[in-house]
């Protein structure tokens, strides 16, 4: 059973958020063991992994950085295992960020660190920008080719994340 079909709604990488909500809080009444009656130990069981399923599926249908690897990984497009990696036009973009950063580091230039971390921050919103835009449009027509676009763009905005670590933003 997938998180969409707890809340009994389609695939979508913008799922209706007042939708999910309202069938949050009437599941949660049916699954929570202490509104329900005494019952014997292996309904009480049944009733906590229900109630922890619903939890888990609310939390990653109510966060986009949640559900895009989610909807990725129900479709088979992003493998746990699988060694993933950003285009290599991207990489060779970072590459020139991050020698400008280690530069910047070893002279304790912290000004330019500061305007490393604003460019990186545009990056992530062009990145966001651009992604958003392409789950959009995936939301619109459910056209498969546009999954792996999407998965570039996820590990893009992961790559960045990693950076924005290093440069402690």
């Amino acid at each position: 059973m997938t998180h969409f079909d707890v809340f009994e709604i389609p695939p979508s990488f913008f799922p209706d958020q007042a939708s999910i909500r309202a069938n949050y809080y009437a599941l949660s009444r049916l699954y929570h063991p202490d509104l329900q009656g005494a019952s014997s130990e292996t309904t009480e069981s049944e009733m906590l992994k229900k109630s922890s399923e619903l939890n888990n599926a609310y939390k990653v249908l109510g966060s986009f950085e949640l559900l895009v690897p989610y909807v990725l990984r129900l479709e088979g497009i992003l493998n746990e295992e699988e060694k993933a990696s950003v285009s290599p036009l991207f990489l060779m973009e970072m590459m020139d960020v991050n020698e400008s950063l280690m530069e910047a580091k070893m002279e304790e230039d912290h000004e330019r660190i500061a305007s490393i971390a604003m460019e990186v921050t545009e990056i992530q919103e062009q990145i966001k920008t651009d992604w958003t835009n392409l789950c959009r449009r995936y939301d619109q027509n459910h056209d498969k080719a546009l999954l792996e676009q999407i998965k570039d763009y996820y590990l893009r905005n992961k790559y960045i994340n990693r950076l924005k670590e290093q440069l402690g933003t």
